[in-house]
C-alpha cells in the first residue's frame, strides 16, 4: 500500500512539475526563435534561417572543416553581406576588409572576438601578438616586436632562411628525380618549421632531415584546434561543460599537450637568450629592446611561439598552392620562368632584395594567395559599442562579424 502510495506520489510529481517546466522550456525556445527571425537587430540581413535561429549551423561548419566553403556557398546565394548566425554576420568586399581591419582617426577599433581566447600561455595568464585582445596593450606588443621583422631585419636574418631554402632545393632535386616524385608539400611545411624555429628559438627543429614529420608540427596543428571548441564552448557554455565532463580524458590529453608545447618554447627561449651568440634571429632585436620588468621571459616564449605558428603552415600552404596553379597554368609558369632566368645566371645569385623589384613574381605571388588563402577562415571581430557601419551595412554594438576571403 505504501509503495503504491509513494509511486502514485512520484507520478503527480513528475505531471505536476516536469510538464510546466518542459512548457516553459518550449515557450522560451520558442520566442527566442521568433525574435531572431522577425524582431532581432539582424533580422533584415539575408541568410538561411537556420543560421538566424541558432548557433548550431555554424558550429558544425567549423567543426567539419567547411566554414570557409560554406560561407563562400553562402555569398554567392544572398550576395556581400549574410547572416550567418544569429548574432554574427559575414562579409566578403575589399571596402569590408578596410572597415573591420582598417584604423582610421576617431574610429572605434573592432576588437578581437572570443575566438581568440585559450591561447599558448592562456592558462598562466599570459596573452601574446595573436592572442591579445585589448587594442592599447596589443599595439604596445607591435611596438616591442616591430623591430625584429624591418627589412634590415629580414636581410640580416637571410642567411638563416637560405640555409633551409637550400636544403630544400637540394632534396626536391635528389627525390624529385625519382620516377615516385616528391610531394613538395610536406616538404614545404618541414622547411618553414625550420625556419620559423630558428629565427624564433634560435635552433631548428631540423624537420628536413626527417623523413617522419617532426612532433613538434603535429603538437602545433593539433593545439589550433583549440580555438575552434574554445569558440564553440563560448557560444554554448553549457555543453562545452557537459563535453569536458564527458570527454574527460581527450581534454585532458589536448591540456597535456598544449603544457607540454609552452614547456618546450620557454625552455628553447631561455636556451637562447642565456646564450651569447652574434646570430641575427627574432629575437636578436626583440631582446634589444625590450624591459624585462615589462616583457618577461615567458611573454617572448609565448610570442615565439605565436611566430612559429603564423609563419609555418600559411607559409607552407601558400607555397605549394602557388606551385600547383602555376603546374596547372604553363604560359605563367613559362613567363615567371623567363623573368627569373633573365635576372638572375645562377641559383645563388638570388638574394631577398633582388627579388622584391620582380613585378612578375610578385603578381604571382598576390594571386596565389588571393586564390588559395592561407587563412581561409575570416578573423573574427566584434562591432565596438554605439554600434558601426560595415560597407555601407549598419551593425549595431557587439555583434560578431567575420571575414569570407574566398570570392
Amino acid at each position: 500500500m505504501e509503495l503504491l502510495q509513494v509511486r502514485t506520489t512520484f507520478t503527480e510529481f513528475v505531471r505536476t512539475g516536469l510538464i510546466p517546466l518542459a512548457l516553459l522550456i518550449t515557450g522560451y525556445w520558442v520566442f527566442q526563435i521568433i525574435y531572431n527571425l522577425y524582431f532581432h537587430p539582424l533580422s533584415k540581413i539575408p541568410g538561411p534561417w537556420t543560421a538566424a535561429i541558432s548557433d548550431i549551423p555554424y558550429c558544425s561548419w567549423m567543426l567539419g572543416g567547411r566554414q570557409p566553403y560554406k560561407l563562400l556557398e553562402l555569398h554567392n546565394k544572398y550576395g556581400h553581406v549574410v547572416r550567418v548566425a544569429p548574432n554574427e554576420v559575414s562579409f566578403n568586399t575589399a571596402q569590408s576588409w578596410r572597415d573591420i581591419y582598417g584604423q582610421k582617426p576617431g574610429r572605434q577599433i573592432f576588437i578581437k572576438g572570443t575566438f581568440y581566447d585559450g591561447g599558448n600561455f592562456a592558462g598562466n595568464g599570459i596573452s601574446s601578438i595573436i592572442s591579445e585582445r585589448r587594442p592599447e596593450v596589443h599595439k604596445e606588443m607591435r611596438s616591442t616586436l616591430a623591430s625584429a621583422f624591418s627589412d634590415r631585419a629580414i636581410v640580416e636574418q637571410e642567411p638563416l632562411i637560405a640555409s633551409s631554402v637550400d636544403k630544400l632545393v637540394r632534396l626536391v632535386g635528389i627525390k624529385g628525380s625519382t620516377e615516385k616524385g616528391v610531394d613538395v608539400s610536406t616538404l614545404f611545411e618541414s622547411m618553414t618549421f625550420d625556419i620559423t624555429g630558428d629565427l624564433a628559438f634560435g635552433e631548428t627543429f631540423s624537420a628536413l632531415d626527417n623523413d617522419k614529420r617532426h612532433p613538434w608540427i603535429s603538437t602545433t596543428l593539433d593545439g589550433l584546434m583549440q580555438g575552434v571548441f574554445v569558440d564553440i564552448f563560448n557560444r554554448y557554455p553549457t555543453i562545452g561543460a557537459i563535453l569536458r565532463v564527458l570527454l574527460r580524458s581527450k581534454f585532458k590529453k589536448a591540456v597535456e599537450g598544449v603544457k607540454t608545447n609552452e614547456r618546450l618554447c620557454y625552455e628553447l627561449v631561455k636556451r637562447r637568450i642565456t646564450r651569447k651568440t652574434d646570430r641575427k634571429d627574432f629575437l636578436t632585436r626583440i631582446l634589444e629592446n625590450r624591459d624585462p620588468r615589462i616583457v618577461s621571459d615567458r611573454q617572448i616564449a609565448a610570442h615565439a611561439s605565436d611566430f612559429v605558428v603564423a609563419g609555418s603552415d600559411t607559409t607552407a600552404s601558400s607555397l605549394a598552392a602557388i606551385v600547383y596553379y602555376l603546374l596547372q597554368n604553363t604560359y605563367t609558369l613559362a613567363k615567371l620562368t623567363d623573368e627569373i632566368r633573365g635576372t638572375f645566371n645562377k641559383y645563388s645569385d638570388i638574394p631577398y632584395l633582388s627579388t622584391t623589384s620582380m613585378p612578375y613574381l610578385r603578381a604571382v605571388i598576390l594571386e596565389g594567395l588571393r586564390m588559395y588563402p592561407p587563412t581561409p577562415m575570416g578573423l573574427p571581430r566584434l562591432v565596438p559599442d554605439g554600434g558601426d557601419i560595415v560597407d555601407g551595412c549598419p551593425l549595431p554594438g557587439g555583434v560578431r562579424r567575420t571575414y569570407s576571403p574566398h570570392q
